[in-house]
């Protein structure tokens, strides 16, 4: 599971025709990466989750994050403004880091995470982290 935060959407979330395009085309980039039997949903304004399905360990995962990362990464031109995103990326896996509520949860906290550590960085869910995770974290999962 991969919760993930577009960064850097609010400067272009002012605009809304570019705020709306934008996040459109973030989700089309990270649908392109998708394999068929994976999905992905739009949790808020600007965070999306990812489910892989039958991935085979947490290096498949990584390069795939890596990949979804440089797509997103792309600069976007709309209305001849060239928009460029970040993304940081929350990590969970089956099953050492529980069922499929409970992965939601830990990789919404390892997105935390790389976002408190700086953002534009990718976290896998360490035992720990949600002792240490804010309260917004666990409403929002």
């Amino acid at each position: 599971m991969l919760c993930i935060d577009i960064g850097k959407f609010n400067e272009i979330s002012d605009d809304i025709a570019a705020g709306d395009t934008v996040l459109r085309e973030m989700g089309e980039r990270i649908r392109s990466k998708l394999r068929a039997h994976d999905f992905a949903a739009r949790r808020s304004i600007e965070e999306f989750a990812v489910a892989l399905v039958d991935i085979g360990d947490l290096a498949e995962v990584m390069a795939f994050a890596d990949r979804l990362i440089d797509a997103l990464r792309r600069p976007i031109n709309v209305a001849d403004k060239e928009f460029v995103c970040t993304a940081s990326v929350g990590i969970a896996l089956a099953p050492s880091d529980g069922d499929n509520a409970a992965m939601l949860r830990h990789a919404d906290i390892a997105l935390t995470r790389a976002k408190a550590d700086g953002g534009q960085r990718m976290r896998c869910f360490e035992p720990g982290m949600d002792k240490a995770a804010p309260a917004a974290a666990d409403d929002r999962a």
